[in-house]
């Protein structure tokens, strides 16, 4: 699909689509035409991402975030801290797109975009669910529920089958102790690439409009001017014993992760290092 929308990219914005059909009167084949929007070619729902299962209320509420990102974009000269604070009323007021995992049975009671895993571990015989990928536009999680917003409307939904986030683990260098690891939630697949303080910073990428995404370890969302300096840790490192076996233990991460593996990051507030413990499906 990436290739095919690609080269759609590359033509006009409007396709015309020809349709021919015998008609019942004398007059023979009747040439009936049709325009179709590039984005109604990518998704029937505008707004809904390519290939994705989505109806028209999340297409619709995509699509002002969408609309918001393109405005911006045509700004983005301005101070970044400008830039932010429109973004993070939108988070505030309509919530932010957040990828997840959730279980195929589970989902009757909010409407994530959704997608097939590639994971075959998720799609494995025996499973009594199927795992899909989610998205959602998410206020932020508190006290284990996340705040899911459509349309302005708010619903709680329990973090667990239904909405799973990535979990990671901060683990300090010097101490590795159960009391010294903090536990954080991150959106599907990202990855942090400082600390500041509480908050994990995880740098993002929205149709080519960079800004920082804060998470705490009791779950609230901030979002802040572009760490320009920040990059991904790369260097991965040996995880704690101790640790990784007592958290790659529990049943509800074994459903969705295959293993775990750990990176050295560094808190800015300190400018120390610590160990952080990521969970991985498949490559």
């Amino acid at each position: 699909m990436r290739i095919l929308a690609s080269k759609l990219k590359r033509n006009l914005l409007h396709i015309m689509i020809t349709a021919i059909w015998t008609s019942t009167s004398t007059a023979g084949p009747v040439k009936m035409e049709k325009i179709y929007s590039q984005a109604e070619l990518l998704h029937p729902n505008p707004g809904c991402s390519e290939n994705s299962q989505c109806d028209k209320i999340m297409g619709k509420h995509r699509s002002q975030w969408l609309d918001l990102i393109h405005q911006l974009k045509q700004t983005k000269t301005g101070p970044q801290q400008q830039l932010s604070s429109q973004l993070e009323h939108f988070r505030k007021k309509r919530g932010i797109p957040i990828g997840f995992y959730t279980q195929e049975k589970t989902i009757s009671t909010f409407s994530p975009m959704l997608w097939d895993s590639p994971c075959r571990f998720h799609q494995a015989k025996g499973k009594k669910n199927k795992i899909l990928l989610g998205e959602s536009f998410i206020v932020d999680i508190k006290n284990n529920l996340a705040k899911v917003n459509l349309l302005g409307k708010n619903q709680m939904i329990p973090m667990g089958p239904q909405l799973q986030l990535d979990p990671v683990f901060i683990i300090d260098k010097d101490q590795a102790k159960a009391q010294s690891i903090k536990n954080y939630f991150v959106p599907r697949g990202e990855i942090p690439t400082s600390i500041s303080g509480d908050h994990l910073n995880l740098m993002r990428d929205e149709e080519g409009l960079y800004y920082t995404l804060q998470v705490s370890s009791s779950g609230e969302f901030n979002i802040t001017a572009n760490e320009q300096n920040d990059t991904y840790p790369t260097s991965e490192i040996d995880c704690p014993k101790l640790s990784k076996n007592e958290f790659i233990s529990i049943e509800k991460y074994q459903q969705y992760y295959q293993s775990v593996f750990c990176r050295e990051i560094i808190d800015k507030e300190t400018n120390t290092p610590k160990i952080m413990m990521l969970m991985w499906s498949c490559i």
